[in-house]
């Protein structure tokens, strides 16, 4: 009887043993399956781009690279990549030695050598990493395979398409979204909020995520300011500080406002730390870049697009005339500065206006920083006359006090090819199409009725609108340019229409009341 009941009682223990080893194993597998990401990486052969999850970025920023292909064995340089999932990429140039990692899996490669390391086991790559003109080339296969990563070859679209299964963590992530507070929202807040605990709550956000430089990264709009900020913001690949997007200005004027409110310290020595970086960011001839700290390739160009230079030229004009009385704790040295810095960028836009057959016209989106001629940003924005960053230009010359005559004729000319070069008769649609990846395709139609546009970029010379995918291949007609670039990008612009009908007929009457240069259309 005791035996019995000792094997039914032993029996019990090991079923209730194992039902409970099974519900840990089946909890612990939840439990990391619910942190687990996946993120899908695009590269197509011919773009000098990769995407996540549908969102494009550079292979290099700034540099404009290109997978190569050698012996059908497509190589590429990973660095951003890897940056841009939050995994690790690691290249020490004194024993050309290249890490990878994705979670625990770790890759160790050699320049000019095919052995290799996969978990500390030697593996054997089918082409050895090459370095050219200073980039690390990589098998794309090789590496994201022995990462554990399953690489798929769509002929049909020229691209290679790799899903990325990994643990969740602060630098793959990214940024909250929404929240009581957000990017857009950090200077727009009443009165009484600067200064209030949730406001010093959310200095600290923005302070802890300035840069050793001074400045920021970029965020988009709906970035919750309320919670740390450690992972790459989503516009960007690395954590590099910049002008663009609203950034680094936009914080400024926010530590303004916290200094104001507080009188704490700590907010005055962030935000001269990012004035310090505008200043000498500045080229000698008066441009900025969109990137002040080692930039590379088109990156080093001075930078309208998205009015990255007319925003830093508009704080400081704002700081030196002490705008709402927001800026009296800038010491009268840097305040020099500041003036020193706004007349030579005047003195830059209007050397870099472009001239046509001795006729001046408007300004294209990034120019040469040596020989202020127009260059190419993006691969598909390229050297032409901008019918939309011009306007943010023309808007900021007309807000000048007695300007000079050489502002007044750059003013008078921008216009008049505004008026030139508008676009009657056509406007732009898109037809929906759930089908179509993102549901529908964007075309150019006829009608007569239709509100005046304007090209987003047109030919120096000929003032045809001009157009590209991310190839770079210069197009006339937007239906000849990709699917993505055709639904993914902004080719016509109404902004300068409210230039010509409002803002111009104010400035001319005060400015320039003998020559009405839309009077002579």
């Amino acid at each position: 009887m005791f035996k019995r009941s000792s094997i039914i009682f032993l029996c019990a223990v090991f079923l209730i043993s194992a039902f409970m080893t099974f519900i840990n194993i089946n909890t612990s597998y939840a439990l990391d399956r619910s942190s687990l990401i996946t993120k899908t990486i695009t590269i197509i052969t011919s773009e000098p781009n990769f995407a996540i999850d549908g969102a494009y970025h550079e292979l290099e920023e700034g540099l404009l690279t290109k997978v190569i292909t050698e012996n059908g064995t497509v190589l590429s340089p990973l660095r951003d990549i890897f940056d841009a999932i939050g995994e690790t990429y690691k290249y020490d140039e004194a024993t050309q030695t290249i890490t990878m990692s994705i979670d625990d899996d770790t890759l160790i490669m050699y320049v000019g050598k095919t052995n290799a390391l996969i978990n500390g086991k030697e593996v054997q790559s089918e082409l050895a990493p090459k370095i050219i003109n200073g980039s690390v080339f990589l098998p794309i296969r090789f590496v994201f395979e022995s990462l554990g990563c399953p690489v798929k070859w769509e002929s049909n679209r020229s691209r290679i398409v790799i899903p990325v299964i990994m643990k969740a963590n602060a630098e793959n992530v990214g940024p909250a979204k929404g929240g009581p507070v957000t990017f857009s929202t950090l200077l727009t807040q009443p009165a009484d909020w600067y200064g209030s605990s949730e406001s010093q709550k959310v200095a600290d956000v923005v302070m802890g995520f300035q840069n050793p430089d001074g400045g920021w990264i970029k965020l988009q709009p709906d970035v919750d300011m309320t919670k740390p900020i450690t992972g790459p913001g989503d516009l960007n690949v690395r954590v590099q500080s910049t002008i663009d997007n609203d950034s680094t200005f936009t914080e400024m004027k926010f530590l303004a406002k916290m200094y104001n409110a507080t009188k704490n310290e700590k907010y005055k020595e962030s935000f001269d730390k990012a004035l310090d970086y505008i200043l000498n960011g500045q080229y000698d001839n008066g441009g900025w870049p969109q990137f002040l700290t080692n930039p590379v390739g088109y990156q080093k160009n001075i930078t309208f697009n998205d009015n990255a230079m007319v925003n830093i030229m508009t704080i400081i004009r704002e700081i030196m005339t002490n705008k709402d009385n927001l800026y009296s704790f800038v010491d009268s040295e840097r305040i020099e500065r500041c003036k020193t810095a706004f007349d030579k960028g005047i003195n830059l836009i209007l050397k870099s206006q472009i001239v046509v057959n001795g006729k001046k016209t408007a300004w294209c989106a990034q120019i040469d920083k040596d020989t202020l001629q127009p260059a190419t940003g993006r691969s598909y924005e390229l050297p032409s006359i901008s019918g939309q960053e011009s306007v943010g230009i023309v808007r900021f010359l007309m807000s000048i006090d007695n300007p000079s005559p050489a502002i007044i004729d750059a003013i008078q000319s921008a216009v008049a090819w505004f008026n030139e070069v508008k676009i009657s008769g056509i406007k732009v649609v898109t037809k929906v199409d759930p089908t179509m990846e993102f549901g529908g395709d964007r075309v150019v139609v006829n009608d007569p009725n239709a509100p005046l546009l304007w090209a987003r970029f047109y030919e120096i010379g000929t003032n045809r609108p001009i157009f590209a995918s991310r190839d770079g291949v210069k197009k006339y007609n937007l239906a000849d340019i990709s699917y993505e670039r055709r639904m993914k990008y902004s080719w016509y612009t109404s902004a300068p229409q409210s230039l010509l009908t409002k803002d111009y007929p104010q400035w001319q009457v005060k400015w320039a009341p003998n020559n009405n240069v839309l009077a002579k259309d």
